[in-house]
């Protein structure tokens, strides 16, 4: 099955098409539970309605959508339940793969992994004098995306970084926007980055000090805190999350 879905990737219209449906369905564009037309898709991407399909059929590799035969495709969701088991799988690999980052760590990757935190604490400063500003916030969330992909690379795994990696891209785009709907923007950057921080720096700590039980220990912490977060804000919601995302510090 993937050697197939590779030898559609060399076309290159169905890589345009990849493209432009995988950005949008990132940033929310194309929200859970949305549907997806190969006919009008391949009108607003320029290509035909092959290369969509195909497209289509990746992202159903990528978990990202659901091909619903006869019908056309339509982009993941899930149900409470099944985002919690979503949050389990993900800290499962994690945990693991942070504590082969503890045992197999280089010092230019630990190097490294201490310049992306530095980068972040320079943000979080930041983001607390200007709690609004969504451009710092874009960038922290990418400079926390560059710390984790750091550890799946330390890891030296290529199975836990692919799975780990899909977990994590599956999560932003399903956390819900009303996660935080009680709380005023200034509050949530206040109160969330900072500790988010401060979870980043434990684990990092274990990972130089080539302690796996400590490394995973901060990792399992960080994860585990973020689930707890999201159950205890959903309870109040439907039995399905909201059809939008928001983009989430882990």
């Amino acid at each position: 099955m993937q050697r197939i879905l590779v030898r559609f990737m060399r076309n290159p219209n169905t890589t345009k098409a990849y493209n432009y449906l995988r950005k949008r369905i990132l940033a929310g564009e194309f929200p859970p539970g949305g549907f997806l037309s190969a006919q009008s898709l391949s009108k607003d991407i320029g290509v035909s309605r092959t290369p969509v399909r195909e497209a289509l059929r990746q992202l159903e590799y990528d978990e990202l959508v659901t091909i619903v035969p006869k019908l056309g495709a339509v982009v993941k969701t899930l149900n409470q339940d099944q985002f919690q088991d979503l949050l389990g799988y993900r800290e499962a690999l994690e945990v693991h793969a942070t504590g082969r980052a503890a045992q197999l760590r280089r010092p230019e990757e630990v190097e490294q992994l201490k310049a992306i935190l530095g980068a972040m604490k320079d943000l979080v400063s930041g983001l607390l004098q200007s709690p609004q500003d969504s451009e710092i916030l874009q960038k922290l969330a990418e400079q926390d995306i560059r710390f984790h992909r750091a550890i799946f690379a330390m890891a030296r795994n290529d199975f836990i970084r692919e799975k780990s990696e899909r977990a994590h891209i599956l999560q932003r785009m399903l956390t819900p926007t009303l996660i935080y709907r009680q709380m005023p923007t200034e509050e949530i950057m206040k109160s969330n980055a900072t500790k988010v921080l401060e979870e980043h720096v434990a684990i990092y700590e274990g990972i130089r000090d080539g302690d796996a039980a400590k490394a995973q220990s901060g990792m399992s912490l960080h994860l585990g805190n973020f689930a707890r977060k999201v159950s205890h804000q959903d309870r109040s919601l439907g039995d399905s999350f909201p059809s939008h995302s928001v983009e989430v510090i882990l």
